[in-house]
């Protein structure tokens, strides 16, 4: 009775599941596997689980060595799209005490690491809202032109998150304000005075924005500047850098990026030793990262490293009380 039901239940599982046999054919994947692999079912069972590897899909896989052991194994594994798996494999013993099968259960660590940051952001927030609730009441300092419930909780959530260090990615179709909410960020926090650095990812050619964003050494390269140059990043030393666009940005630079949240360092090309900075990251992009992390055109660890907070804001055509508040203040704005 509980075999008819197996693959079902092995699909409410929130781990990958992959099963293969003594030679490597996989005989099951569970609907998780698929979905954090992207490899379909159809395209995996009755397949040697080698194929994978030769074809640049997985990078890792443990059932060969654990067929041989007989011991269970521990790696992590990195897809084409930057998304880093925690594989463990065990083995399955026929009766004679050899090694017949090998499951395979994998997690997403970048959800892991994901879940780590708003653990440690949430402990955040709750010194900011007792530190809120134990200062003296301020007058509102609300801009005039906001009037709708969405932006007045937008706005609160941002002199909230005006008080940590956490990324930020600001999400919106283009003209809606995006850089005006990074900087206002900036403005409220303890970082007012120091720098405030926006960088175009989409309008800086691929060739030169490693050294925009990172810096280089003297002599780095022909016609580099001898004494080398501070990037962009290294600008806003003590302040804020705004990465506005950051759906444009190339997958390489994705990837040192996500170096210096996860290490706070930065590396100048042609330099041998990192740097340390008190950098705070605000991001924003009219794209749908989720999709473009799904097509592989987006670092999955990137963009969970990002998204610990989130701002959304929501076009004028949906918050209609904005649209007569705003249209008073540009109107008195040029009168004058």
């Amino acid at each position: 009775m509980l075999q008819e039901y197996l693959d079902q239940l092995l699909d409410v599982f929130s781990d990958g599941v992959c099963v293969t046999d003594a030679q490597g054919t996989v005989l099951f994947v569970n609907a998780m596997h698929e979905k954090l692999t992207g490899v379909p079912h159809a395209s995996m069972v009755g397949h040697n689980i080698q194929e994978f590897v030769g074809g640049g899909v997985f990078d890792v896989i443990l059932n060969p060595e654990i067929l041989r052991t007989g011991k269970p194994m521990t790696r992590v594994q990195t897809l084409a799209n930057g998304r880093r798996l925690v594989l463990e494999g065990y083995p399955i013993f026929d009766d004679g005490h050899a090694a017949a099968f090998c499951v395979t259960l994998i997690r997403d660590e970048s959800r892991l690491q994901e879940l780590q940051g708003k653990v440690a952001f949430q402990k955040e927030l709750l010194e900011v809202f007792s530190k809120l609730s134990n200062a003296p009441k301020q007058a509102s300092r609300m801009p005039e032109i906001v009037q709708s419930e969405t932006m007045t909780r937008l706005h609160g959530k941002i002199r909230v998150l005006a008080q940590t260090d956490a990324p930020v990615l600001i999400l919106g179709e283009t003209g809606v304000g995006k850089d005006v909410l990074a900087r206002r960020i900036h403005t409220e926090s303890d970082r007012a005075e120091q720098p405030f650095i926006k960088v175009d990812c989409g309008s800086i050619s691929p060739q030169l924005i490693e050294t925009e964003l990172f810096g280089y050494v003297g002599g780095t390269f022909s016609g580099a500047n001898r004494n080398g140059k501070i990037g962009l990043i290294e600008a806003a030393s003590k302040g804020t850098v705004f990465l506005d666009e950051i759906g444009e940005l190339p997958i390489a630079m994705q990837t040192r990026l996500l170096r210096f949240l996860q290490d706070g360092e930065v590396l100048r090309v042609g330099a041998t030793t990192p740097k340390k900075l008190d950098v705070r990251v605000i991001a924003a992009t009219n794209r749908d990262l989720e999709k473009a992390v799904a097509e592989g055109e987006f670092r999955s660890d990137l963009y969970y490293r990002l998204k610990i907070a989130v701002l959304h804001i929501p076009p004028l055509r949906e918050r209609h009380d904005d649209i007569l508040p705003m249209a008073r203040f540009f109107l008195d704005f040029y009168a004058h």
